[in-house]
């Protein structure tokens, strides 16, 4: 099984139909990674929680 390479931040044109995912998700959370498990990778995100008022 090969690995592709590991998720990068991009900034998608318009005329792009994906590519925006992780550009998302880095801009909303705090920290963000990747995981190779045994059938393919996962992309993992953290985001702090405000306490309530």
């Amino acid at each position: 099984m090969r690995r592709s390479a590991p998720p990068h931040l991009k900034h998608a044109r318009t005329v792009d139909e994906d590519g925006r995912g992780l550009f998302i998700i880095a801009g909303l959370a705090g920290s963000w990674g990747t995981r190779y498990c045994g059938n393919g990778k996962k992309v993992w995100a953290q985001q702090s929680m405000s306490p309530a008022p």
